[in-house]
């Protein structure tokens, strides 16, 4: 969790690189999209407690916006 600032950032660019096979591409995603969920759900921890609906609503949304980017971006790649 210390490591995410500097992790999705990497792994967004590892992510855009035209040059890695696309097995690494997808790796990288899929590492970046269950990292943004797990933020996620730490920033919602922190901020509300075990807030019934939202401890698992927040991390779903950041899970599947950050899972529609990265398909995107694998798809412009």
């Amino acid at each position: 969790m210390f490591a995410a600032p500097v992790t999705m950032p990497l792994l967004w660019i590892s992510l855009r690189r035209p040059d890695l096979s696309r097995r690494w591409r997808i790796a990288a995603g899929v590492v970046l999209t269950l990292t943004a969920a797990q933020v996620a759900w730490l920033a919602t921890y922190l901020a509300l407690g075990e807030s019934k609906p939202l401890i698992w609503l927040v991390p779903v949304g950041a899970f599947a916006l950050t899972y529609r980017a990265t398909a995107r971006a694998l798809g412009k790649a």
